[in-house]
This record gives C-alpha cells, structure tokens and sequence, in this order.
C-alpha cells in the first residue's frame, strides 16, 4: 500500500536542478515565500512554466518550509501531476504537521476512500484546534510564531472538510456501516458551521434524492437559492469566489432535475454571463426556457446556439439534446408562450421609438 506521509528523505531535494536558461539574480535576493508569491501570480495568468522554475528555486531555497511545499503541491494538484503533488504535500505534513491545515485538505483530494476521509478528520482536528486558539485569545485574527489564524478561514475550511467527508460517504464508503447517517450529519455539520456553503447545500440535496426524499430535497433547495441570491443581492464577491464555475453549473444541474427550472435559469444565467461561450451552459439555459414554456425565448436563444456551435461545441450529446428541443419547438406555438406578452411589450416600444425617430 502507498504510504500516505512518504518519507522524510533529504536527498529528495536533490531533483530540484536550476533551470540553466532562467536568470536568477533578482531570485537570489528573495526568501522563499516572497518566490512563492510570484510563482501564485504566475499561475493566476497560467504561466505554468514559469511557476515551475520558480516553486524549484523556493524548494532549493527552503527544502522543509511547508508553505512553499504546500503551495507548490497545490499548483501539481491544479494541473494533474498527482504523484509529485502527493510527494510535496506528504512533506509538508511529515515537516509541520500541526500547522497550514490547507495541506491536508489538498492532499484528501488526491486519495480515495478510507485514505482520502483520514486526510479530511486530520484537516479538521488541526483546524478545531486552531479554532480554540482564537477562541482562547478572545480574537478573530491571530499570528503566532510565523502561523496566522483566522476565524473566518477556520469556518469556511472546517465546513469544506465536513462537505467532503459526506460526499465520501455517498460515494467511496457508502457501503461502510451507518454510512447513511454519517454522510448526513456530516453535511449538517459543514452547514451549521458555514451557512453560506452553496456546496455542502448542493451535496444535501443529493443525499436527499439519493435516499429517495425529494420533498427534503426541495427544501434543501430552497435554502440554497436563499444563500445564492442573498449574496447576489448583496453583491459578495467573496461568496462567488470561493467555488469553481463547476460547482455552480452541478448546483443547476441538480434544481434541473428536481425541476426548479426558474431557480437553476438564476445561476445559469450568472454563469453565461461570465462566460457566454460555455455552450453547455446555454443548452441548459434554453432547455429550462423551454420547460418554462418560454418558447420565444427559446427561439432566439437556439439562434445564438446556431451560431456559435461550429466553433465551439463538439459536444455530441449536447448537439442531440439541442436539435431535440428545436424539432419539439416546431411544434409549439410561441404565441402561447409564457414570455410570449414580454416580447410583443418589447418589440411594440422598439416600434414606438423607431416611430419618433423617424
């Protein structure tokens, strides 16, 4: 079996060789962790070359400093070299492993199953422990010995490892005994912990539809569009920050099938705006018009499918699924439509106004 820590092995570092054609005066004259800071803004602008040579010279630099090596280990993680993010990571825990919990929750990632929910109790032991710290201190911020707490990352951290572990038990342990229950209390946890966990609401939902509960469900659905729209309404950029587009595009999918279509066209939307290119978005965005029975709507929404998708969908499933709902609408009439009188309101000022210009 795989050891989850490796070992700790000096001569590890010995791989890290300095990239010849890289000029490294300006390096020379940074700590570590200032070198890992360009390397993340390197990433930020996937200048991925560029991180690697710098993250080696940190290493080289500072062989057990278990930011750079957690840093560093995330970056692998984000670009799929799984083994030697694995290696960077168990080094980082085996160097401080009672600080940056982030390494364990990284590393959980990287496992499966029983491995994987070790690294997420580990992650919530370490960040616990921090949590009373702060408590202890009477402080929501604390540095200590080079180590910072925050009370808000503790929670929003804290939550994340609870979500996962639930997922893990619908998943990879969902044979283990009382899996059921564990897998429930877990997500109530994340939730009770951090409110505003659109994943951990999304992951409620699908443990309700998966012990066949869809009234729970929908009201865990509720929950979670009052989160999303309160921090909409709000304007917290934070909230959306915090996940990938492919948490928020899964969180739709699943109002889809409980067949929440105007709630789902509220994240849908928000992420076609961000990105109108996303061609899966915009078939979910006109399949949910056409449940609505937003059939003008419909129409012109295809339009713009049409005449995007030679560029940029291939997705043959999607294209099936699209010329679907286009036949289906041939036989609808878009005047008994739903958005049918927005339309005819719209196109009568557009006329009005075409009027006094002329």
């Amino acid at each position: 079996m795989e050891s989850l820590f490796g070992n700790n092995d000096n001569n590890q570092n010995q791989e890290f060789q300095r990239p010849p054609d890289v000029n490294m005066v300006n390096l020379d004259n940074l700590t570590a962790n200032e070198i890992i800071k360009l390397a993340e803004e390197n990433y930020e602008t996937m200048n991925y070359e560029r991180c690697h040579i710098l993250y080696e010279e940190a290493i080289r630099k500072e062989p057990e400093n278990d930011k750079v090596l957690t840093s560093y280990g995330y970056f692998l993680s984000n670009i799929k070299e799984n083994d030697k993010a694995k290696d960077l990571l168990s080094r980082a825990i085996y160097a401080k492993p009672e600080s940056n919990p982030k390494k364990y929750l990284y590393i959980a990632e990287l496992f499966e199953g029983a491995d994987s929910a070790a690294f997420y109790m580990r992650a919530i032991q370490v960040l616990t422990e921090q949590g009373e710290i702060l408590t202890n201190a009477g402080k929501e911020h604390h540095e200590e010995n080079g180590e910072e707490y925050d009370i808000h990352d503790i929670k929003k951290d804290l939550s994340q490892a609870y979500t996962a572990l639930g997922e893990l038990y619908m998943t990879d342990l969902a044979l283990t005994e009382d899996a059921i229950n564990i897998c429930r209390n877990h997500l109530y946890q994340a939730i009770e912990i951090n409110p505003t966990n659109i994943d951990a609401f999304y992951q409620l939902i699908n443990y309700y539809l998966e012990v066949d509960d869809p009234e729970t469900a929908a009201k865990s659905a509720v929950s979670l569009m009052e989160v999303y729209k309160e921090a909409k309404e709000s304007g917290n950029d934070d909230f959306f920050d915090e996940y990938p587009e492919e948490t928020y595009l899964r969180t739709a999918k699943v109002l889809i099938e409980l067949e929440k279509f105007s709630d789902a066209l509220v994240i849908l939307e928000d992420l076609f705006e961000d990105n109108n290119l996303n061609m899966e978005v915009l078939y979910l965005i006109i399949y949910c018009n056409f449940n609505l029975k937003n059939y003008a709507t419909c129409k012109e929404l295809l339009e713009d499918f049409n005449n995007k998708q030679e560029q940029h969908c291939h997705d043959k499933e999607i294209l099936t699924a699209k010329e679907e709902i286009e036949e289906s609408l041939k036989t609808k009439n878009l005047a008994e439509g739903n958005d049918w009188e927005d339309v005819e309101s719209e196109e009568h000022m557009s006329n009005s106004d075409d009027m006094e210009l002329e």
